[in-house]
């Protein structure tokens, strides 16, 4: 039988997934564009809200981001026989702490409104094309594939 405690579990593989040297986004290591993109902006942070959603990330260049662990959250809901409707809100953060650090962390609201989380430090340099190798078509990656 299933129970919400489980959030707790899928917000730890979730956040795994989003740190993962295989979060790919067009190619490269997802983490590093998201660090350029916060220090270029000038931002304090990346929200992306996987339940409701916002226009400005969806028409941000991390809309494959949100698109794919929106259906994260649900799969890994699923595996672990649990309802949809007991998901009230889950988003993930990416907050630059210096030029080579960042905070990531991932928050779960169930219907109940207890509050799951799982935060993770990391070192991450910002995206540079001619400093690093674009992934081919080998090996795995997170974004791509259901």
């Amino acid at each position: 039988m299933a129970r919400r405690n489980q959030f707790k579990g899928i917000c730890h593989d979730l956040l795994e997934t989003f740190v993962s040297r295989y979060n790919d986004l067009n190619g490269y290591w997802a983490l590093g564009q998201y660090q350029a993109y916060v220090l270029d902006k000038k931002l304090e942070q990346l929200d992306f809200d996987l339940i409701g959603g916002t226009k400005d990330m969806d028409a941000s260049p991390f809309a494959d981001t949100i698109t794919y662990y929106r259906g994260a959250v649900f799969r890994l809901m699923r595996a672990n026989a649990m309802a949809d409707a007991w998901m009230k809100k889950a988003s993930i953060t990416f907050k630059s702490t210096g030029p080579e650090q960042a905070l990531c962390a991932t928050h779960l609201t169930c219907d109940l409104d207890k509050v799951f989380r799982h935060e993770q430090l990391v070192e991450v340099r910002r995206h540079d094309p001619l400093m690093e190798y674009r992934r081919g078509a080998y090996g795995p990656s997170n974004q791509k594939g259901q």
